[in-house]
């Protein structure tokens, strides 16, 4: 069972993972198209802007993280941190609340600010790993975190649905639903704010100034790269975090090809969230007995596999059969998903000095964010090449193999 600081850093992932599922996933799209969008423009132009600010703002964020992580780490700040970027994600998430209609770069703007908040606060969230469990328990706290993440994340939604399906489909339904957001995520992110205890591990002055800027940078780059086992982790998560995301991002276009409903696909998606709550916990179980590398290994066989069967999906001519398939994939992508990100957190987080977490999980998130290009370019280039999106996802084969290769390489456990 975990203790009190352990329990009170999981519980942040409940606070945040509403912002994410609820406003970046589903809903701030279809107000900003709906609502925002002057009358005339195209739906596209919409799908665009907002492409351009998750753009803009992870760039950012990727930019901006290591430099304030290392200042974090200089000062032993990283709850301070975490609190910033609360502050400003919630305010910026109420303000979205009070936006009108024509209100086109306030809502960008806006939207943009709070999804650099949130990946901020992230970074510094996941850098205090070091600081609340020791690093035996690593595995099982991180899973734990995904976990409570998820369920944390599926209450909120179900209640703004519910909500929603009682107000109708109008614009009021979306405002009270970021209001609703704002107050979940400040809420479940004061057990963490509210713990007295000094937990971060800070580095020692002696009177010199933190270093910051391209200063921190090359200081950083310069030492993963010159460990070589952090340097090889760092490339094999990079190849198989691809593959994750990209079937994740890449499920409802593909089932849409293959000729599955709109309806079963989010209902399905919304199943992953509650099978992932439990599965995320079984992996943090499993890795303390078994190891993390060999668990993150499975789940890298369990991806490839799910990426075989659905490239065999157009194959089949029942609907039927193509909706149980469906299914069963998500069952898989939903037991998998967490446990591999979890896993891959805590190991990273075993692999680098605790005195300076914020700033190397900062190039961890650089990582992580830059891993949605490799995937969705080669399920692209390979389903224009070869007439089909099976090939595409075949395609995605390449990156586990690859990433699982490199991470048989590390020396982790």
């Amino acid at each position: 069972m975990p203790d009190i600081p352990e329990l009170r850093w999981c519980l942040y992932d409940a606070a945040n993972s509403a912002f994410s599922l609820i406003v970046v996933t589903a809903m701030f799209p279809v107000f900003y198209s709906d609502f925002i969008m002057p009358a005339g423009m195209p739906k596209s132009a919409a799908t665009s802007d907002i492409g351009f600010a998750n753009s803009i703002a992870g760039f950012a964020a990727a930019v901006a993280m290591p430099l304030l992580g290392a200042l974090a780490d200089r000062r032993g700040a990283r709850k301070t941190g975490v609190f910033c970027a609360v502050v400003v994600g919630c305010l910026c998430t109420e303000l979205l609340a009070m936006l009108d209609p024509g209100m086109r770069i306030a809502a960008l703007a806006i939207y943009a600010l709070a999804f650099f908040s949130f990946t901020g606060g992230n970074v510094f969230y996941d850098s205090m790993l070091v600081d609340v469990t020791a690093r035996r328990r690593m595995d099982y706290i991180s899973a734990l975190g995904f976990g409570i993440g998820y369920i944390g994340s599926v209450i909120p939604f179900v209640g703004i649905l519910a909500m929603m399906y009682l107000l109708g489909e109008g614009e009021q339904g979306y405002r009270l639903t970021f209001l609703t957001t704002a107050l979940w995520w400040a809420l479940w992110s004061l057990p963490l704010l509210l713990d007295k205890r000094k937990s971060d591990t800070s580095l020692p002055t002696d009177g010199a100034p933190p270093a910051v800027g391209p200063a921190a940078w090359r200081r950083t780059v310069r030492d993963i790269w010159n460990d070589r086992n952090l340097r090889i982790f760092l490339l094999a998560y990079f190849l198989y975090i691809d593959g994750v995301d990209t079937l994740i991002v890449m499920s409802v276009p593909y089932g849409k090809e293959v000729g599955l409903g709109t309806t079963e696909m989010i209902a399905v998606i919304l199943g992953i969230q509650i099978v992932a709550f439990p599965c995320a916990m079984l992996y943090g179980v499993l890795a303390s007995r078994f190891g993390a590398k060999r668990m993150i290994g499975v789940g890298i066989a369990s991806y490839g596999f799910t990426v075989l069967i659905a490239a065999l999906m157009p194959f089949i001519a029942s609907r039927s059969c193509k909706s149980a398939l469906f299914l069963l994939l998500a069952l898989i992508v939903a037991a998998n998903q967490g446990g591999i990100q979890a896993l891959s957190r805590s190991c990273f987080g075993r692999l680098i000095p605790p005195e300076r977490s914020a700033e190397y999980f900062g190039f961890y998130n650089i990582f992580g964010k830059f891993a949605a290009v490799l995937g969705p370019t080669l399920v692209g280039l390979s389903g224009r090449l070869f007439g089909g999106g099976q090939y595409g996802m075949l395609s995605l084969l390449l990156l586990f193999i690859v990433g699982g290769w490199m991470l048989k390489r590390t020396r982790i456990d």
